[in-house]
């Protein structure tokens, strides 16, 4: 189910990452989003990864964002142990 009010990317374990659900590679990512942010410039944009996600995809992931224009922005990390969100 896509949430209409912010966009959900999901990165994980093995460096996929997932737009709503949709596995994208990180170009795809930014097209996509730079659709969405041109209908809506206001859309919350949420990062979620994987405790095992490397670094490096995150803040690539994240510089995607900021370089189609989101404005709103929020990261979690999802830990495995009692799947406790952390912001």
């Amino acid at each position: 189910m896509i949430d209409e009010e912010k966009v959900n990317i999901f990165v994980d374990h093995d460096e996929r990452i997932y737009i709503n659900d949709k596995e994208v590679s990180l170009q795809e990512l930014s097209k996509i989003l730079g659709d969405i942010i041109l209908q809506d410039p206001e859309k919350l944009v949420e990062i979620k990864s994987d405790e095992n996600a490397w670094l490096k995809i995150i803040t690539g992931v994240m510089d995607a964002a900021r370089g189609c224009g989101v404005r709103r922005l929020s990261i979690a990390t999802l830990y495995k142990q009692g799947a406790v969100v952390r912001d």
